[in-house]
């Protein structure tokens, strides 16, 4: 099993954290939502996601295997208006919109060298 994002004060896992973490503020979810995110349910997708605020605010990490759908996680509180921040995002969190646009592209870019 090969961990990634190990240290919490990285800036790469400390904006995940603060991607996964806006789910439990401004951003909401639906089981439809969930659904298309490849989850059984709104249930299952913040258990998923609380398990991956806990493994990266621990230090554990996250194993390779979950950074993509990290990444997919974080990508819509950035970007998407009505499921995440949106356009609110520089206001919500302390990245810029070109910090976190940079930030999901150096994670994307882990996940690939780590997969394959």
């Amino acid at each position: 099993m090969t961990r990634v994002l190990t240290n919490p004060t990285d800036d790469l896992c400390d904006f995940l954290l603060t991607a996964l973490r806006v789910w439990s503020g401004p951003a909401s979810s639906s089981d439809h939502f969930a659904r298309k995110l490849d989850f059984a349910d709104n249930a299952a997708f913040h258990s998923k996601r609380n398990s991956l605020i806990d493994a990266l605010d621990s230090g554990e990490g996250l194993d390779v295997s979950d950074l993509p759908g990290a990444i997919r996680i974080a990508r819509i509180a950035v970007t998407d208006d009505y499921y995440g921040p949106g356009w609110e995002w520089p206001l919500v969190t302390h990245f810029s919109v070109e910090e976190a646009h940079a930030m999901l592209l150096a994670l994307e870019a882990i996940s690939e060298h780590r997969s394959g």
